[in-house]
């Protein structure tokens, strides 16, 4: 049941953070989380691509979720490490 309850906080700020909104200890904390372990980095790319999907104008039957979320890294300044995502919200 715990492990349910942290996965509901990380997709909240997620959310936040797609959108701008992700308080500085919001931030910290996702990013203490996707640094924890591949598995939490690898889920949290997936989420950031699914939510940047939802948000395009694109057809979703031909959206390539690898090349949005190369858009999103580029749009953010990043060589697509993770650590760029974060810079941009700081």
């Amino acid at each position: 049941m715990e492990r349910y309850k942290d996965i509901e906080r990380i997709d909240q700020l997620i959310v936040l953070f797609m959108h701008g909104t992700i308080t500085e200890d919001g931030l910290k904390e996702l990013q203490t989380w996707d640094a924890a372990s591949n598995e939490n980095h690898a889920y949290v790319a997936h989420h950031i691509r699914e939510l940047y999907a939802l948000e395009s104008n694109e057809n979703p039957l031909d959206f390539d979720d690898d090349e949005a979320f190369l858009r999103f890294m580029k749009r953010i300044g990043s060589s697509g490490n993770g650590t760029g995502m974060w810079m941009y919200i700081t």
